[in-house]
């Protein structure tokens, strides 16, 4: 349900990474999830938003909850994952915390 986790930015990346990597659920559990539902806003699917605009699958959730906003991003192929929160809701919804995680997931792909 709505505002179903409570987490640090670390905990939160780290969850994504596992759940994301095959190291939660049965493989065709997750399959069924990491379907896209292009039809739908951000590819909507099963609890998680897709995006491959920069030619590599992202996977995440994003949410604004009584004051706050975060977003959890995975990237699969590369075995990477970002969680932002921030204490301001609607930053998500205006593209800003989605912004940052993309920002951040550059820098980290530039680093390794």
């Amino acid at each position: 349900g709505a505002a179903g986790i409570a987490a640090d930015a670390p905990t939160l990346a780290r969850w994504g990474y596992m759940l994301y990597g095959g190291r939660v659920l049965e493989p065709a559990v997750l399959a069924t999830m990491m379907k896209p539902n292009w039809s739908s806003d951000f590819g909507y699917g099963f609890g998680s938003t897709f995006d491959n605009t920069s030619g590599t699958l992202v996977v995440g959730h994003g949410g604004d909850y009584m004051g706050y906003s975060s977003i959890l991003l995975a990237w699969p192929p590369t075995h990477t994952a970002v969680a932002i929160l921030v204490p301001r809701q609607g930053m998500t919804i205006d593209g800003t915390v989605l912004g940052w995680a993309f920002e951040l997931y550059k820098a980290l792909d530039a680093g390794s």
